[in-house]
């Protein structure tokens, strides 16, 4: 579904990403009809995964992608790599305890499947490992303490270690951060880049890459006819990675995220001593809560800083001027700094905070609602997605037999999801 307002039209956003993109080639327009074992609708990490994964195992593969690679969440996140859960318990609840521990497992997989793609195919996405989850406040601390009590107890975290306000200004120095946890397996890179030259290689070993291909209609049957106007793909196997941008195609899994707003900007650059001081490793910078507060620096010094929710629809006014302020408030050293571009991104958020991955029927299968996660998870759900097609679905299983209840708040596709979930009904379509 495409979207047209203060922050989206059909071309790349103004991004400091695609500012700094190594490849804005176009891949090509679907023209005519096509054909392949499997046609991926989304062009995101979810989608592009799916198709490396499979042109890696040998299947012929159709992706097609409403406006260009990475035009949505994959290309203007803060590219955080995010691994597991710190609840074991809840897990349990969620999975049931013979699961629980394959599913603690699958929930860091996705990181390491980014780590050894990107050193396989010498992928240049300015890459770093480490981050550090950071405390404001003293109940902030007192559940930084309980999280790594339950990394620690189960045995998830090797690396984590817990910094008092004694060490947490080697990785942020400001009096506004009480303490934090490093964790190793928590990284950061170049999202444009890495999903487009992801794209690149699935290419070159096989798949078909479509930009400017809006999906218009599906034909669910033995075979599936993915219309998208001025071209068709007819294939085996459908793979839905559209995610918060799917928008009414398929009702039966929108209506199980909501769309979230959220939203970043890049300073100007910062002088070098500035730069060490504030962030003297240059680590992700996490802060949990109901709204996030994320960043890290670039390679040519600026801050990347990411803030604000919006479950609306709606975006924030004045973007640039409310990060600014949301940033001068963690950082106060800061001040007079100020934001060169700001942008933002609609994410899929699930109620369960768990990844939305499984089947809706044996041919049609779905990758979505990562909760700002994204990077690694999408990278999980190509590798689940493959396995599958290589007849093992036993982990893909795990994941598919949670139950997600629908969304309370229906958000960003709510009003166009109530006016055509008729039309494009998969269960009508399917029957």
């Amino acid at each position: 579904m495409r979207i047209r307002d203060d922050l989206h039209d059909d071309h790349l956003p103004d991004t400091y990403y695609r500012a700094t993109c190594t490849d804005l080639e176009p891949f090509r327009r679907l023209e005519g009809s096509v054909q392949a074992q499997v046609c991926v609708v989304g062009g995101g990490v979810s989608g592009v995964s799916v198709a490396l994964e499979l042109a890696e195992r040998g299947y012929s593969v159709a992706l097609v992608e409403q406006n260009y690679i990475g035009w949505g969440a994959s290309g203007r996140s803060g590219g955080q790599i995010l691994t597991g859960p710190t609840n074991f318990a809840r897990y349990e609840a969620s999975f049931g305890a013979d699961n629980a521990k394959a599913a603690w497992a699958m929930s860091v997989e996705g990181a390491g499947i980014v780590k050894d793609r990107v050193k396989k195919y010498s992928i240049d996405c300015d890459l770093k490992w480490g981050g550090v989850e950071i405390a404001r406040t003293v109940s902030e601390d007192a559940g930084l303490q309980a999280k790594a009590a339950s990394l620690k107890l189960y045995n998830q975290s090797p690396n984590l270690r817990y910094l008092g306000q004694d060490t947490i200004g080697q990785y942020i120095n400001s009096d506004r951060v009480t303490s934090g946890l490093y964790r190793s397996d928590w990284g950061r890179c170049h999202p444009l880049n890495l999903v487009r030259q992801e794209a690149r290689v699935a290419e070159r070993l096989g798949a078909k890459i479509y930009e400017d291909a809006r999906v218009s209609g599906i034909d669910f049957g033995e075979s599936v006819v993915v219309d998208t106007g001025h071209g068709k793909v007819t294939a085996e196997t459908v793979v839905l990675a559209g995610n918060a941008y799917l928008g009414p195609l398929v009702p039966e899994l929108t209506e199980k995220f909501t769309a979230v707003g959220t939203y970043l900007m890049a300073t100007e650059p910062l002088e070098d001593d500035l730069a060490r001081n504030i962030l003297p490793e240059n680590y992700m910078i996490r802060a949990q809560g109901d709204e996030p507060v994320y960043l890290h620096l670039t390679p040519d010094n600026r801050v990347l800083f990411g803030a604000l929710n919006s479950h609306t629809g709606k975006h924030p006014r004045k973007l640039a001027k409310a990060l600014t302020h949301k940033m001068h408030s963690l950082l106060p050293e800061l001040e007079g700094v100020n934001c060169e571009i700001a942008w933002g991104v609609f994410i899929g958020v699930g109620e369960a905070n768990i990844p939305q991955i499984g089947k809706l029927a044996e041919n049609v299968l779905y990758a979505q609602a990562y909760t700002g996660r994204g990077v690694a998870d999408a990278h999980l759900a190509g590798r689940l997605i493959g396995e599958v097609f290589d007849g093992d679905d036993r982990r893909l299983r795990i994941l598919s037999d949670v139950e997600h209840p629908v969304c309370r708040r229906k958000g960003l596709f709510g009003r166009s999801i109530d006016i055509v979930s008729q039309a494009f009904s998969f269960s009508s379509k399917a029957s």
